[in-house]
């Protein structure tokens, strides 16, 4: 055992360090198991970087979708009636695009210029801040919800 770790044994040594709800970032053991097992270290670094280049796909999914949504409204109209027609009718373009309603609505935030974050917050009746994005998240969780119940009726 001490001269071989399978990737089974590595797995769940790292899913231990992650599952550790101490705070512990556990440095000492980590170099004691890298020193031992250089092997692992190298398995370990591959395993950041292909969830570095997954996390960076999936960010880029969801900016494409976002952009998409942002570059589809008429301003001259009201926003909320025009997300929530893109949400119900694309939504699993949405999910496709590693993407969800609470997701967009973070996104849009994040990606929407000045003039139209204040817009939806007008349409929510919200003061604008950074944080209104919960509000427009709520609202998409509600159309959803709506929505779903709907199509349980008929």
């Amino acid at each position: 055992m001490l001269d071989k770790l399978t990737d089974e044994d590595v797995n769940e040594i790292f899913y231990a360090f992650d599952c550790d709800e101490s705070g512990s970032e556990h440095t000492e053991l980590r170099a004691k198991l890298y020193r031992l097992f250089p092997a692992v270290k190298e398995m370990h670094e591959e395993r950041e970087q292909k969830g570095r280049k997954e996390s960076k796909r999936q960010d880029d999914n969801r900016r494409t979708i976002t952009t998409d949504v942002l570059d589809s409204l008429d301003l001259r109209s009201k926003i909320l009636p025009q997300l929530a027609v893109w949400v119900t009718e694309r939504f699993y373009q949405l999910r496709s695009y590693n993407s969800d309603e609470i997701c967009l609505a973070g996104d849009i935030w994040r990606y929407a210029d000045e003039t139209t974050k204040r817009k939806i917050s007008l349409e929510l009746s919200r003061p604008y801040s950074p944080d209104t994005w919960h509000e427009l998240s709520r609202y998409f969780s509600s159309m959803q919800s709506v929505s779903r119940s709907r199509k349980n009726s008929v």
